[in-house]
């Protein structure tokens, strides 16, 4: 499961046995793992979005896999020190936290939202988001520039439900919306940062950025 989301995540195009075989120098044949993928998708974790494609991993499948195969990424030593350096030269304030936001949507390359009360925050990386090739639909689109345009109500309820403990929130679990999945935590200074994108989002490196971007808060308060 977790090499389909792997490459999923990198192409966002349905999986197939021979490429994970090759791609990913699995000691099995491609029969072997064609068959395991069928029992997966039978299990409601895969799904084949067409009769000749290969298969892509659903909301139960990623949720699966963050339950019993996630393990986070650690940010590279560059993603490290532009993180650190944007927080040590901050001062905690509003400003700091829009630059830490910044500097998020620019490593993840996903939507990212900081709150330090639940009506007073800072979003930015929107186009990050609607670059991403699931909303290429114009009414998709249209669905998610209404949530975020409806930020502050959501915002409310989650702010005060999310503590130093990182919390990922999948597809229909995500009280924003359920076309999207958000990975959040709040750091000292009582400051929630959220990652929001896709339900085909990285998700190890996206909780190893907010767990780097936490011990650092922390080491500064």
């Amino acid at each position: 499961m977790r090499a389909i989301i792997s490459e999923y995540v990198k192409t966002a195009e349905p999986v197939g046995s021979q490429v994970l075989v090759e791609k990913y120098k699995l000691d099995v044949s491609s029969a072997t793992v064609r068959n395991e993928m069928l029992e997966l998708d039978e299990l409601g974790y895969l799904e084949q979005p067409h009769t000749s494609a290969g298969r892509i991993p659903t909301e139960a499948g990623y949720r699966y896999f963050l339950d019993n195969q996630f393990i986070s990424k650690k940010p590279s030593f560059a993603q490290e020190k532009k993180l650190s350096q944007t927080i040590r030269e901050g001062q905690g304030d509003r400003q700091s936290a829009k630059a830490l936001a910044k500097i998020l949507a620019e490593l993840s390359q996903e939507f990212i939202l900081t709150a330090f009360t639940d009506n007073d925050f800072y979003y930015t990386g929107l186009t990050n988001l609607f670059i991403q090739p699931e909303f290429s639909n114009q009414h998709i689109v249209y669905n998610i520039a209404g949530v975020i345009d409806q930020l502050d109500r959501h915002l409310a309820k989650l702010y005060h439900q999310v503590n130093d403990e990182i919390v990922i929130l999948v597809g229909t679990n995500n009280p924003i919306d359920p076309a999207l999945s958000l990975i959040t935590v709040k750091t000292s200074g009582n400051l929630l940062i959220a990652i929001l994108g896709p339900l085909r989002m990285p998700y190890r490196t996206n909780v190893g950025l907010l767990e780097y971007s936490r011990e650092l808060m922390k080491n500064l308060s």
